[in-house]
């Protein structure tokens, strides 16, 4: 940029480099390299411009002065002052336009900076947009706090699950619809998170105006600022309300599966098709070889005596070839004296890693064996006794009959 007469000068003198050579070793070279004014105040005579002074003798310019232009500590470019006199540039004019030359540098640093500030609050503009559109359409539940934990913006799908208006919503006024026992320990989470800048996860129920019950999983964290402060909290919440329908009916149906378990007499066993137990379930402890604390984990072949092994055995391959396997019989000799079981085996539905496991049913049928054999020995008793008698039976049949 030129401003006055130059002449052509500008045009007809060599290009300045910023390297250490010739071209560059000239007053403006030399001020941008040292970053300090270089004072010229004899062209015709000093050296500094022996590869420009012709061209600047031909134009009448007898002194000059370079000033770096410097903006936030970087040198920018130089400033250029020629004059027709020699000697021109005492210390009060060197005082003079260097003062300008700061100021015209104060003035570009103030206009980047305001650059810079326009920028960042397009930015910031374009972020906040962003932000309330996503949160608009968001399927989950936003909100912002203050860092006191005061309630400051909810989105539309957050006052869709809890059924409170945006207005009621805030400061505290959503405390009021947190279902009254899950009230004090949401809250004192809530406020010790604040206190302590922590993250907070809980799982509470929402009584919206109409009665109904929403579960949901709550989640903030705090939002910090440049220097790392907390100035507030973002958070979501997620309606959970089906999932919690489904694990109450699991929760049911595993009670009234263990209720029917607990009423079964009968061993059961859960093993693999290599015969690791995983699980059992007894209500007599006096009929396991075995304490049940050691059960677990191990193979059948392991824990059992001989005489089971073998019936578990036989009945294994019959599932194999019928599906399933019942009335295996053996018996045990437990606390001295000898108990029957009798051994069912049911294959069971593959697990989640594609694994085949078997229930299997011991059932204690002592008592029918030991009926078994009085029955025995009664028939064969009375067999001897008739077989022994001299006199016969004669039927009779009476009239009225």
């Amino acid at each position: 940029m030129v401003a006055g007469e130059d002449n052509g000068f500008v045009n007809a003198i060599k290009k300045v480099s910023l390297e250490d050579i010739p071209e560059g070793n000239g007053p403006s070279g030399k001020a941008i390299r040292e970053k300090r004014s270089i004072i010229v105040n004899d062209i015709e005579n000093d050296s500094l411009m022996n590869l420009w002074k012709d061209e600047a003798l031909k134009r009448g310019f007898l002194s000059l002065m370079s000033v770096p232009i410097k903006k936030f500590d970087k040198i920018i470019g130089v400033f250029c002052f020629y004059a027709s006199e020699k000697n021109f540039f005492d210390a009060e004019e060197i005082a003079l336009l260097e003062e300008a030359t700061s100021d015209v540098a104060f003035a570009l640093e103030i206009f980047e900076k305001e650059l810079l500030r326009k920028k960042v609050l397009e930015e910031l503009i374009e972020s906040e947009n962003r932000y309330h559109i996503l949160t608009e359409i968001s399927p989950v539940g936003i909100f912002r706090t203050d860092a006191q934990g005061f309630t400051t913006y909810v989105n539309p799908r957050w006052s869709e699950i809890s059924g409170l208006p945006y207005e009621k919503a805030l400061g505290n006024g959503w405390h009021d619809s947190v279902h009254e026992d899950d009230r004090i320990t949401l809250l004192n989470g809530w406020e010790n998170a604040t206190d302590q800048h922590e993250h907070s996860l809980s799982e509470y129920r929402f009584v919206r105006p109409d009665g109904k019950i929403i579960w949901v999983i709550g989640q903030a964290i705090p939002e910090k600022n440049a220097l790392n402060q907390t100035v507030g909290y973002v958070g979501t919440i997620t309606n959970i309300t089906e999932r919690k329908k489904i694990e109450e009916e699991f929760k049911k149906s595993y009670q009234k599966l263990e209720s029917i378990i607990d009423a079964i007499p009968d061993l059961l066993i859960e093993i693999d098709k290599e015969g690791i137990i995983y699980n059992y379930h007894s209500h007599r402890e006096d009929l396991l070889c075995h304490s049940s604390s050691g059960i677990i984990g191990k193979s059948f072949t392991e824990v059992l005596p001989s005489q089971a092994i073998n019936s578990f055995k036989l009945a294994l391959e019959e599932v194999s070839i019928k599906g399933f396997s019942t009335g295996k019989q053996y018996s045990l000799e437990l606390a001295n004296t000898t108990h029957w079981f009798e051994l069912s085996i049911a294959p069971m539905e593959e697990n989640k890693n594609n694994e085949n496991h078997f229930i299997c049913l011991s059932r204690d049928i002592t008592l029918a064996k030991q009926s078994e054999r009085e029955l025995q020995k009664s028939k064969e008793r009375y067999k001897d006794i008739l077989n022994n008698l001299d006199a016969g039976f004669i039927p009779f049949l009476s009239i009225d009959s």
